[in-house]
């Protein structure tokens, strides 16, 4: 399934469910790895009150693709 993020108004609402339709196994991990960071603060990011910095959010976008 494609998610089509102009559906979204939140990026982590939009990480949190492209997390459940391609349920690839450590992709917090990934995350992390891309991000330069541990996966507690992404688990804490997506769950949670904190947010990625702007160089994260580039990370992340080159990840997904």
């Amino acid at each position: 399934m494609v998610l089509n993020i102009y559906n979204f108004t939140d990026y982590k609402a939009y990480l949190n469910d492209y997390a459940k339709t391609h349920p690839v196994r450590g992709f917090r991990t990934r995350i992390a790895e891309a991000c330069g960071c541990e996966s507690a603060f992404v688990s804490q990011v997506l769950g949670g009150h904190l947010q990625f910095s702007p160089e994260q959010a580039e990370r992340i976008n080159r990840l997904l693709g």
